[in-house]
Order: C-alpha cells, then structure tokens, then sequence
C-alpha cells in the first residue's frame, strides 16, 4: 500500500468553520494534544485512513500556539514506516478553530479535554480523551445499523456521553503520554498506543475492522 498523505484527502482537514453537526454533512473528528506535531497528527492521519470510504472528515490541532511547525522527524519515521506520509502536516492552534462544531473531539489528555470545553467553547458531551472514549464504547451493545453510518456514530457517541455521565469514572495512566523529545522507542510505544485506541473508536463507530497501513 502506498504512503497515505494530506493530498490524498481534500477534505479531511476542515480549516473552514463548520456547521452543527447537521443531517447529509459528514461525520467530521477534531483530535487535539498539546503542539498538534506527534500525537494528533498521527491519530488525524490514521483515522483517516481507516475511515476511507465513509462520510468522515477528520482534523487535529494543539492546545498550545507554537506557529505552523512541522512533524519531528522521529514520529515522521514511525509513521512512514505503518505507510502514513505526515511530511505535508503543519501545526495549527485550537484557538484557530474559530465557531468550528464537530460531531466528535478527542484529546490525548485529560487537560486537552478541559481545554476543548473551557476554552474553545466546544461541546463536553461530544469531548472525551481517546482513551476515555475507546473504553466507553467498549461495554455499549453493538448498534443496530442503518443506511446512515454518521447517524449511527452521532447516536453512539451521544450513548457514550450519557454512560459516562451515569456514572463518571476517573481511570488513572490513561492518557496517552507526549513523546516529543524522548527516545525512539517511546515513539515507537507512543504510535502504537495511539493506533490501537484509533482501531477501537473506528470499530465502535462505524464497525470497521482494523485496516492495513504498511
């Protein structure tokens, strides 16, 4: 399979203001860490592949503004070597996002999360860690679907909201650690963290199973 890379997907990376999550728009996934340069632009990429083929527009951005820096080349290489081109990525602040609604936020931590609500404005019931969220899904009876894939993913991450809200549940380590400027390995163990929950939210969503991306 070849490389997967920004010019691949036209539309997934939703710079423009987007509208409430209405019916016929796409699913559309805003993934967020703290620079938007090793974590979110990973799970950006990777979802979007695992998601091909299916009304999703995925995009990510960084709690922090530290101008349009690039992909370190240690998570460039990780994710060449799963077939993910990330060479084209730049980073963007969340506080950019001006009146974005997405249907789905994810963050790699807990703060991100709390960044998102507070002071973004986006909406908690749609804002989970992706962790949080992969753990949520988890328990939830398997959906019965329809014809309409982004109806079913906004009814099952309204189901996700209301199962944690009945009973909120502090887990702790669960947040997805932030490689940059760490060894290889650990942006190695990082990456892979990062692919297993994306498989799990693109299964408990859609029912897909994991793609092939080497």
């Amino acid at each position: 399979r070849g490389a997967i890379d920004a010019a691949s997907y036209g539309r997934a990376r939703c710079d423009r203001p987007l509208g409430l999550g209405a019916m016929n728009e796409p699913f559309r996934i805003l993934v967020i860490c703290s620079g938007n340069r090793c974590r979110s632009p990973l799970a950006e990429f990777y979802l979007r592949h695992a998601l091909a083929g299916l009304p999703v527009e995925v995009s990510s951005a960084g709690t922090l503004d530290i101008g349009p820096a690039d992909v370190p080349p240690e998570m460039t290489t990780v994710a060449s070597a799963m077939g993910l081109d990330l060479s084209a990525h730049r980073a963007r602040p969340l506080g950019s996002l001006k009146g974005e609604n997405v249907d789905l936020i994810l963050g790699m931590e807990r703060h991100h999360v709390a960044a998102a609500v507070v002071d973004a404005g986006l909406p908690a019931d749609k804002t989970f860690t992706l962790a949080e969220l992969a753990r949520l899904l988890g328990p939830l009876a398997p959906p019965d679907r329809t014809a309409d894939p982004v109806a079913d993913a906004r009814a099952i991450v309204a189901a996700a909201a209301a199962r944690r809200a009945a009973a909120p549940t502090f887990v702790p380590h669960e947040d997805v650690t932030d490689p940059f400027g760490r060894s290889k390995k650990t942006y190695q163990k990082v990456a892979g963290r990062v692919v297993e929950l994306c498989n799990e939210v693109a299964h408990g969503l859609f029912g897909v199973a994991p793609p092939s991306v080497a």
